[in-house]
C-alpha cells in the first residue's frame, strides 16, 4: 500500500502489528516512502509512539478502552498531549478492572 501509494496515511495497530517496536519500524518505513502516519485504535499506548516519529500527523482516538484508565490522554485545544509520566503516561485503574471481573493476572 505504502509503494503503491494507494493510501493517504498510514495507520498501523499496536495490537496487530507486533507491539511497539514494530509500530515505530512501520513508521519509520512510512516517513522514507514520504507518508504520513497515525496509529489505529488504542491511542493511550499509540501517543506516545507517534511523539517519536517526525512523520505522525494525527492521533485516532477511540476512547473503548478508556475508563480502565486512571486519567487518560488529555485533549486541549485539538491536540493530544503526550504525558511526561514513565511508560505510556497513564496507569490503569485497578477498581474499575475489579468491578469488571478483571485481576492483575488478566493484564
Amino acid at each position: 500500500m505504502v509503494e503503491a501509494h494507494c493510501i493517504d496515511i498510514l495507520m498501523p495497530d499496536i495490537q496487530r502489528v507486533g507491539g511497539p517496536r514494530e509500530f515505530l519500524r512501520i513508521g519509520e518505513y512510512a516517513q522514507a516512502a514520504g507518508m504520513p502516519v497515525s496509529g489505529h485504535t488504542f491511542h493511550e499506548t499509540t501517543l506516545p509512539l507517534l511523539a517519536c516519529l517526525p512523520n505522525a500527523c494525527c492521533l485516532e482516538v477511540m476512547p473503548w478502552s478508556s475508563l480502565f484508565y486512571g486519567a487518560s490522554v488529555q485533549i486541549e485545544n485539538g491536540d493530544a498531549i503526550v504525558s511526561q509520566k514513565p511508560g505510556w503516561g497513564v496507569s490503569l485503574d485497578r477498581a474499575i478492572l475489579r468491578r469488571h471481573g478483571l485481576t492483575d493476572a488478566d493484564v
